[in-house]
């Protein structure tokens, strides 16, 4: 092989190297979270003053009631009720004017805690998105959530909705109190590609 096709064969390799490095740098990276206004406006309402004390209220108290041990109070799944709604009623009656959700449960955050990075089932987050609304939480800049290298903090009733699919993880670094969430999944609109969990399981969170 001649000297000028060594050449040749060597600039082409790099003119790749340099555009794959161009392409990681400037493609615009997956989606982890979305807009709320974009993906569920409907779930609004649950942070109107009116609704949010009401849901506040009953939730802490159903939780606060509840086994220690227990941290997730599963209300709806896959089209099944699993609780009473005489036990939060309020709570029950504002989620029945949400269209579209795929599941609705409570999740307490235990203090001092790192939930293991995880993805959500393949057949179930691909599908879906995840809203947390914060109702309780342990203390400012305390808690929050890691989705694929992205962080955001709780808030008390401002709403994150992400992509479960990808890899995340929800923490509580507060030494003394608990942080408790409303977490409601609803149906992934069409105009998003389907999420990239890979297995299925059944751990929900």
């Amino acid at each position: 092989m001649a000297w000028s096709d060594y050449f040749l064969a060597g600039g082409i390799a790099f003119a790749f190297i340099i555009v794959t490095f161009l392409l990681l740098i400037f493609m615009p990276k997956p989606k982890s979270y979305f807009d709320i206004d974009d993906v569920a406006p409907e779930l609004n309402i649950l942070t109107q003053d009116e609704y949010f004390t009401s849901i506040k209220n009953e939730l802490t108290e159903w939780v606060t009631n509840t086994e220690e041990n227990s941290n997730l109070h599963i209300i709806h799944y896959a089209n099944d009720t699993l609780v009473d709604s005489q036990l939060i009623p309020n709570t029950f009656d504002i989620l029945q004017t949400i269209p579209d959700i795929a599941s609705v449960f409570v999740a307490k955050v235990n203090k001092k805690t790192e939930i293991t990075q995880r993805k959500g089932s393949a057949d179930y987050a691909n599908n879906t998105l995840r809203c947390i609304l914060p109702i309780s939480i342990s203390g400012e800049k305390k808690s929050g959530i890691w989705n694929d290298g992205e962080t955001k903090l709780f808030v008390e009733k401002e709403l994150i909705i992400h992509d479960d699919s990808r890899p995340n993880s929800v923490f509580n670094k507060h030494k003394r109190k608990d942080t408790i969430l409303l977490i409601i999944d609803v149906e992934r609109p069409s105009r998003y590609p389907a999420g990239i969990a890979l297995e299925n399981h059944d751990v929900l969170f």
